[in-house]
């Protein structure tokens, strides 16, 4: 060991030796890893149900200026969900597995095969609160896949929205119709419905959270329809005289509502304005090479200092 580092520390000396180990860097970084194109979109969310409450509190508008769907968006797109999505709308063959990238920038070698974690380099999601926007990279190894990729999470973004409002519209046109069912109660004094009817769900018949809470709103209106009468001696009981009067105008209302809800259920949401187009990126990113051989350089020369002076306090300890 004495002569492994006399050769290495005192001959070569930690100079050459961490000259050499760059150069060794910077010919991986121009052989092993192919140049990439970078795509920008940015992306205005609109928090309809949120505006109103940011909007009256003072406070909260030096606190945070973001609606809240803007975070949720951020939080999605970074999710395996996300990218289990963006894999299924890509080629992520002819993408990023190409035997025209190269090795350590491509998909599927022993570095990179897990692809949540290659979605996560390849993609860059940042809020901009000042705008209440999302700014959208996305990165491939032609111009033209940078630009399909930004498209594609646009088109996901979009359709993570309409997903959340068909669901939400699905779970008020439950509630609303149970409700017009009860209003035809002749006394809604006794009116009861099981609470335990979510019991009767079987989870092992869902892969999707979404379609096990729609089915559960669906359980929920056939548990409504099946109300059962009780005498109920907790509850105040309301006079019949002005439940009459109020039973014609609310079925009235119900209705209307419950048609606005069977629209929600059937249409597209309008959250998300496209404020900059992504576009064909005209020329490949810069690797920096000379900036990171540099930092390599010098951290590589710090940490053969170390263990140049952690063997000799260890050879002189020992002596």
């Amino acid at each position: 060991m004495t002569n492994l580092n006399y050769i290495l520390f005192d001959k070569v000396g930690l100079g050459k030796l961490s000259l050499y180990l760059s150069l060794l860097f910077l010919f991986a970084l121009i052989g092993l890893y192919s140049p990439q194109y970078k795509s920008v979109s940015i992306v205005s969310v609109q928090d309809q149900e949120s505006e109103t409450n940011f909007s009256s509190s003072v406070i909260s508008s030096f606190v945070n200026n973001s609606p809240e769907s803007l975070h949720q968006l951020k939080s999605f797109l970074e999710s395996n969900d996300a990218s289990s999505k963006f894999s299924n709308l890509i080629d992520i063959e002819r993408f990023y597995e190409s035997k025209d990238i190269r090795f350590l920038s491509r998909f599927g070698t022993i570095f990179l095969n897990r692809f949540h974690d290659y979605y996560l380099g390849i993609t860059n999601f940042k809020i901009m609160d000042e705008s209440n926007t999302i700014e959208i990279e996305t990165f491939g190894f032609s111009a033209e896949h940078a630009l399909r990729a930004n498209i594609a999470l646009i088109y996901i973004s979009s359709e993570f929205f309409d997903q959340r409002e068909r669901l939400s519209a699905s779970i008020a046109l439950a509630k609303k119709r149970c409700e017009l069912a009860i209003s035809k109660s002749d006394d809604i004094n006794e009116v009861f419905i099981d609470p335990n009817f979510n019991q009767m769900i079987d989870l092992n018949m869902f892969d999707s959270a979404n379609e096990l809470i729609s089915s559960k709103s669906s359980a929920f209106y056939n548990n409504c329809l099946n109300y059962e009468l009780i005498e109920d001696s907790v509850s105040p009981e309301l006079p019949l005289s002005a439940l009459n009067e109020v039973n014609s105008s609310s079925s009235k209302l119900l209705v209307g509502e419950i048609f606005d809800s069977k629209m929600d259920t059937l249409s597209i949401t309008d959250n998300i304005i496209i404020i900059a187009e992504p576009i064909i990126p005209t020329k490949a990113q810069g690797k920096r090479l000379f900036i990171k051989t540099l930092f390599f350089f010098f951290g590589t020369f710090l940490i053969l200092l170390s263990i140049k002076v952690l063997l000799k306090v260890r050879d002189n300890f020992i002596s």
